[in-house]
Parts: structure tokens; C-alpha cells; sequence
């Protein structure tokens, strides 16, 4: 109840529509941490709504109508179901007919796809209009160039922030738990997520997901979330790494470490306290006026 209650006061300051934009490269698991943050807002008793703006994504559709009463149970292991978007986005546009009609291949496509929602944002608004006191959960496109090197994406929620009178929402940006394993692969993980929290000028909450699959790593789990001192992850690099790729993945790390702005919270969507602490994280990214004791007491994972 208290989770709602401050849900309540938000929804007394000016901004009309709350929501949380979720990206992260192909894979990371949006959709599926989509599906359990809808399932957990509707548990504590939140009015909720997905937002597919995936031109390409397919598992939106035919999706079975489901009820908006969750319970817990729904969020244990293998609990996670596909719930249909309240606006999809394939509606305006679908990245197959703009390939066909383009000759575009697929990066090309979808560049064209997301400017063309941009051109045609009044649907948007039109759609995302009567959904007026709902939690928006917008699942992105995953693909990393939108974020990091266009600003289309940053143009269609500053349009959408003035149109609806006002769009309060964080990024929450996923990395998958993969690049624990290798050293290159988070230190880009962590360049990306420094990346579009600069280029998308919004509160960001970069998350480790699919927790549940680590097992073990070369440093400890606080050396990940922390994302400082990354030269460490160079120097291990065993030979591997010609010497010019080191140069550059030394760079990269001296860049993060100057930033010194990301960090991560592990994540597993199995995991119902993980999915509720990372609800909790946005509601005072998003400005939460309170935070009662037991929720500043809970472990993130």
C-alpha cells in the first residue's frame, strides 16, 4: 500500500504521465523485463500500460487478453508471460514493409522507421492520450545507434514531454550479464550505457540482467557495479588482445573512469525482490518525495 500511496503523490505534481523507457542492445531482455515490472506494478495495484516502440518486434501481436489483477505468484521462475502493449507501434509503421518498400537492409530500415514515427508523432500522442494515470513502460528498439549516435530517439520524448502536457520518465538500460565474462565486451557495455545517459538527457538506471545465469566471475560482483577502474579489465586481457586493441580499450576505460556516472544494479526478472527494488530505484529517479525505512532497508538483488 505505501508503494501505491507515493505512486499517488507523483501523480499530484505537475507532470501529467509517468513511465520508465526501457533500452538496451538486442537481447538484453527489455521485452521480458517489460513483462515483469507490468506484472509487479499491477500487483502493488498500479494502473499500467506497455508501450511497443519496436518497429520490428513481432511479440506484441496476437497476444491473449489478460487481466490487470497479477499476483505474486505470477513472478516466480518461468512466470513470466507475454502481456499485450496498450499501443503498438507496427501500427504506424513495421520494419518489414519499410525494408520492402526501401531496399533498405535492417539497420538502414529502422532508422528510417523511428524518423518516420518522429514525423508522425501526433499518433503517438493520440494513442498514449487516454491512458492518462497509467505507469508507461516503453519498450525500445534494441538497436544501440538510436541511443548513442542519433538523436531521434531524445527528439520523440522531448515531443512527447510537450505535447502531453508533461512526461516525467527514466531510462532504464539493460546490459546483459554475458559481458561479465569478458573483459572488452562490458568495458563497451559501460561505454554504451555512459553514452546514452549523456545523449538522452533523462534520470538512468543501468541494470545487469539475467543475474540468475551468473555463476562466477574474474573480480568480484561490486567491481562490475561500481564500473570503476576499468584499466583492471584491460590488463588481464592474457594476451588475447592485439596491442592496439588495448590502447583503445584503455582509452574507452580512462573515458568511463573521468565520467565517472554509470554504475549497475544486478537484475534478474525470476527474482520478485529484484524486480520490486529496481521499481523502487525509478520512483526516486523520478523524483519520489519519500521513501519509507523498510524500502531504503531492502537489498537490490
Amino acid at each position: 500500500d505505501f508503494i501505491r500511496a507515493d505512486f499517488l503523490l507523483l501523480l499530484n505534481c505537475q507532470a501529467m504521465f509517468f513511465g520508465q523507457v526501457v533500452t538496451g542492445a538486442a537481447g538484453a531482455g527489455k521485452s521480458t523485463y517489460c513483462d515483469a515490472m507490468q506484472q509487479m506494478l499491477s500487483a502493488v495495484k498500479r494502473p499500467v500500460s506497455v508501450i511497443n516502440l519496436d518497429p520490428a518486434c513481432e511479440r506484441y501481436h496476437d497476444q491473449p487478453e489478460s487481466s490487470n489483477s497479477q499476483n505474486d505468484a505470477a513472478l516466480g521462475p518461468k512466470g513470466i508471460a507475454p502481456n499485450p502493449a496498450a499501443v503498438d507501434i507496427q501500427e504506424l509503421v513495421e520494419l518489414k514493409k519499410v525494408m520492402e518498400t526501401t531496399n533498405l537492409g535492417p539497420n538502414g530500415g529502422l532508422m528510417y522507421a523511428m524518423e518516420y514515427v518522429l514525423e508522425n508523432v501526433d499518433w503517438l500522442v493520440e494513442k498514449i492520450m487516454p491512458l492518462e494515470g497509467h505507469f508507461l513502460l516503453f519498450d525500445c528498439p534494441g538497436q544501440i545507434e538510436l541511443f548513442v549516435a542519433s538523436n531521434v530517439i531524445r527528439q520523440i520524448f522531448k515531443k512527447l514531454d510537450e505535447m502531453l502536457g508533461g512526461l516525467r520518465a527514466c531510462v532504464v538500460h539493460l546490459v546483459d550479464s554475458t559481458s561479465l565474462s569478458d573483459g572488452p565486451m562490458f568495458i563497451s557495455s559501460t561505454l554504451t550505457s555512459l553514452s546514452a545517459m549523456i545523449h538522452l538527457e533523462l534520470p538512468q538506471i543501468n541494470l545487469i540482467s539475467k543475474m540468475d545465469n551468473v555463476r562466477d566471475t574474474q573480480f568480484g560482483l561490486s567491481f562490475y557495479t561500481q564500473a570503476q577502474d576499468l584499466q583492471a579489465l584491460v590488463k588481464r586481457g592474457n594476451g588475447i588482445l592485439s596491442k592496439r586493441q588495448e590502447q583503445v580499450l584503455a582509452g574507452f576505460a580512462e573515458v568511463i573512469d573521468d565520467y565517472c556516472l554509470v554504475g549497475f544494479t544486478p537484475f534478474s526478472v525470476n527474482e520478485p525482490k529484484s524486480v520490486l527494488a529496481t521499481l523502487l530505484l525509478c520512483d526516486k529517479a523520478l523524483g519520489e518525495p519519500t521513501l519509507n525505512t523498510v524500502q531504503r532497508d531492502m537489498p537490490y538483488y
